[in-house]
């Protein structure tokens, strides 16, 4: 009758003693699930952060794509239509004088979507270094009457540098237009556009005029 009691009690305290995890087994768990997440979490940071970088940079070059097309409408279009400043002066149907803007005549379909305009608009592209931006601003018309309204619209920003430089049909590059003996209907054969920028570098683009002659 005793044996089988302590029987019974020494297989009672053995179900005891398997049925629950020692302290021990408790904190080696926990310091597992602690390190397990720890990665799990900085894993999941670092995805959430390159998606967003990502995505900043797919937003950019969409700006990037887009400005340059803009520019190549109007690039695409020019005209050897010569124009009036608001003070009646007579100027180029290309002007650049190697500064920060350029000036042209063109048939853009851009413009006359918005402006209602002629069939011949008057571009210019300023690039403003204080604020790194590049603007276009548009007239109704090639000869512009004093208080013409001007079309103001931000083509690009975070710009380092803007230049443009003109193909004679000499095969000569020059910084400047119209040359000086020249006509002011006069277009150059080329004109390559280069927008630099921090953020994607050099670019160039070379646009062929519709029908240049000097």
């Amino acid at each position: 009758m005793n044996l089988e009691l302590s029987r019974s009690q020494f297989y009672s305290k053995r179900r005891q003693k398997n049925a629950g995890f020692t302290l021990l087994e408790v904190l080696v768990s926990l310091a597992l699930f602690a390190v397990l997440s720890s990665l799990l979490f900085q894993t999941f940071g670092q995805q959430m952060q390159y998606q967003g970088l990502l995505s900043k940079q797919q937003s950019r070059w969409a700006e990037v794509m887009l400005a340059w097309q803009l520019i190549e409408r109007d690039a695409s279009q020019i005209a050897p239509r010569p124009a009036r400043d608001a003070m009646g002066d007579p100027q180029a149907a290309i002007l650049y004088r190697g500064n920060n803007e350029v000036e042209f005549s063109s048939f853009s379909w851009f413009s006359r979507q918005f402006l209602e305009s002629s069939a011949i608009v008057r571009i210019r592209y300023v690039f403003d270094p204080v604020s790194q931006s590049l603007w276009r601003e548009s007239w109704k018309y090639p000869d512009r009457a004093v208080g013409a309204q001007v079309q103001r619209l931000l083509v690009l920003d975070k710009v380092m540098e803007f230049k443009v430089r003109l193909l004679t049909h000499k095969q000569q590059w020059r910084s400047y237009w119209p040359l000086p003996d020249s006509e002011l209907q006069a277009l150059p054969s080329a004109m390559q556009v280069t927008i630099v920028s921090d953020v994607f570098g050099t670019i160039d683009r070379l646009f062929v005029m519709p029908d240049g002659s000097m």
